[in-house]
């Protein structure tokens, strides 16, 4: 299979699709990482911003983010907020 890019909303569009799961755990990681640790936070992120690169030889998908020209950053209060309503969700 040649590396392929596809829009998400394909992939939201096919519940069961065998890479759905590796896509969410992927998007959550690369969102997380957006906001905790580099302290960005993509301002219009929504499905037609999303690309989903499916690889070759089993390995796991990437997650392509388009239209980056819109970002802000979190203030401190704001991060630790978010950290705090996480850990909440978690508990």
């Amino acid at each position: 299979m040649a590396e392929t890019v596809t829009g998400l909303k394909e992939y939201i569009e096919q519940p069961g699709h065998p890479i759905n799961a590796a896509i969410a755990r992927l998007g959550l990681s690369c969102l997380l990482k957006m906001m905790l640790v580099d302290n960005h936070m993509h301002a219009d992120l929504h499905p037609g911003n999303i690309m989903v690169r499916e690889r070759r030889w089993g390995l796991p998908p990437n997650i392509v983010l388009l239209d980056t020209g819109m970002t802000v950053e979190l203030s401190s209060d704001d991060r630790y907020s978010l950290l705090d309503m996480l850990t909440g969700i978690s508990d």
